[in-house]
Protein backbone atom coordinates (compact mmCIF):
# COMPACT_ATOMS: atom_id res chain seq x y z
CA UNK A 1 0.00 0.00 0.00
CA UNK A 2 1.45 3.32 -0.50
CA UNK A 3 -0.37 5.58 1.60
CA UNK A 4 2.30 5.04 4.40
CA UNK A 5 5.07 6.83 2.98
CA UNK A 6 3.17 9.67 1.57
CA UNK A 7 4.92 11.44 3.70
CA UNK A 8 8.84 10.53 2.22
CA UNK A 9 10.89 10.87 -0.86
CA UNK A 10 10.67 8.30 -3.11
CA UNK A 11 13.58 8.68 -5.48
CA UNK A 12 14.20 6.11 -8.89
CA UNK A 13 17.40 4.78 -9.32
CA UNK A 14 17.81 3.53 -12.75
CA UNK A 15 19.81 0.31 -13.90
CA UNK A 16 19.78 -0.47 -17.39
CA UNK A 17 16.97 -3.50 -16.60
CA UNK A 18 14.64 -0.63 -15.29
CA UNK A 19 14.84 1.68 -18.34
CA UNK A 20 13.72 -0.94 -20.78
CA UNK A 21 10.86 -1.77 -18.22
CA UNK A 22 9.93 1.81 -18.10
CA UNK A 23 10.34 2.41 -21.58
CA UNK A 24 7.94 -1.07 -22.18
CA UNK A 25 5.61 -1.80 -19.60
CA UNK A 26 2.51 0.73 -18.43
CA UNK A 27 2.75 -1.26 -15.19
CA UNK A 28 5.37 0.83 -14.12
CA UNK A 29 4.11 3.77 -15.19
CA UNK A 30 0.50 2.92 -13.65
CA UNK A 31 2.89 2.35 -10.23
CA UNK A 32 4.36 5.91 -10.48
CA UNK A 33 0.71 7.79 -11.56
CA UNK A 34 -0.74 6.03 -8.38
CA UNK A 35 1.88 7.28 -6.01
CA UNK A 36 2.00 10.78 -7.26
CA UNK A 37 -2.19 10.77 -6.67
CA UNK A 38 -0.88 9.66 -3.12
CA UNK A 39 0.89 12.93 -2.68
CA UNK A 40 4.00 10.86 -2.99
CA UNK A 41 6.57 13.20 -3.99
CA UNK A 42 8.61 11.05 -6.87
CA UNK A 43 11.49 12.18 -8.42
CA UNK A 44 14.26 10.51 -10.40
CA UNK A 45 18.18 11.05 -11.08
CA UNK A 46 18.59 13.65 -14.27
CA UNK A 47 22.11 12.44 -15.37
CA UNK A 48 20.91 8.68 -15.00
CA UNK A 49 17.47 9.50 -16.66
CA UNK A 50 19.41 11.19 -19.80
CA UNK A 51 22.45 8.50 -19.72
CA UNK A 52 18.81 5.47 -20.18
CA UNK A 53 17.13 7.58 -22.46
CA UNK A 54 14.01 7.86 -20.35
CA UNK A 55 14.25 11.62 -19.09
CA UNK A 56 11.14 12.61 -21.47
CA UNK A 57 9.16 9.45 -20.35
CA UNK A 58 9.53 10.61 -16.89
CA UNK A 59 8.68 14.37 -17.30
CA UNK A 60 5.78 13.15 -19.17
CA UNK A 61 4.64 11.34 -16.11
CA UNK A 62 5.53 14.55 -14.19
CA UNK A 63 8.04 12.36 -12.03
CA UNK A 64 10.67 15.49 -11.13
CA UNK A 65 14.21 14.71 -13.14
CA UNK A 66 17.10 16.19 -11.47
CA UNK A 67 20.71 16.09 -10.54
CA UNK A 68 20.96 14.31 -7.61
CA UNK A 69 24.70 14.12 -6.26
CA UNK A 70 24.67 17.07 -3.31
CA UNK A 71 21.17 16.78 -2.27
CA UNK A 72 21.36 12.92 -1.92
CA UNK A 73 23.81 13.14 -0.10
CA UNK A 74 22.16 15.96 2.30
CA UNK A 75 19.90 13.45 2.64
CA UNK A 76 21.78 10.52 3.58
CA UNK A 77 23.79 12.25 5.95
CA UNK A 78 20.51 13.98 7.69
CA UNK A 79 18.89 10.35 8.12
CA UNK A 80 15.83 11.67 6.34
CA UNK A 81 13.40 8.71 5.03
CA UNK A 82 14.18 8.08 1.50
CA UNK A 83 12.57 4.89 -0.98
CA UNK A 84 15.00 4.47 -3.28
CA UNK A 85 13.35 1.72 -6.07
Amino acid sequence: MISFVNYCNIMIKFEQENSAMMGCRTEISKKIKEALDAGVHVTACKACADQLGVTETLEKLHVEVKYWGVPLTEILQSNEALLTI
